[in-house]
């Protein structure tokens, strides 16, 4: 199943537990903003992904999502364990992004 880049940035915000208003807040943008890129209507940028990312703690996930496509993020979604150990390999990497 693919996702798309609002859904995997969606999924992002879930997992962090914020809701749409702290992730507005977090971002320095509207709440309408944050629902506009979740929903594709606004394109997501590569420094806009990166700083949700970021804000987040879910930069494994967007590794995953641009280098290897959306099977991995979706197999790092649904696989319980699997992202700390990615996070564990970002930072050895000393934080490719």
């Amino acid at each position: 199943m693919q996702i798309s880049e609002g859904e995997l940035l969606r999924r992002m915000r879930a997992i962090a537990g914020y809701t749409q208003t702290h992730m507005a807040k977090l971002m320095n943008c509207d709440k309408s903003l944050i629902s506009r890129i979740e929903n594709g209507s606004v394109a997501v940028t590569l420094n806009r992904a990166m700083v949700w990312a970021v804000k987040t703690g879910n930069q494994d996930m967007l590794i995953a999502f641009v280098s290897s496509g959306t099977i991995v993020a979706e197999t790092l979604i649904n696989t319980p364990g699997v992202i700390g150990v990615v996070s564990i390999l970002c930072t050895v990497l000393g934080g490719i992004l």
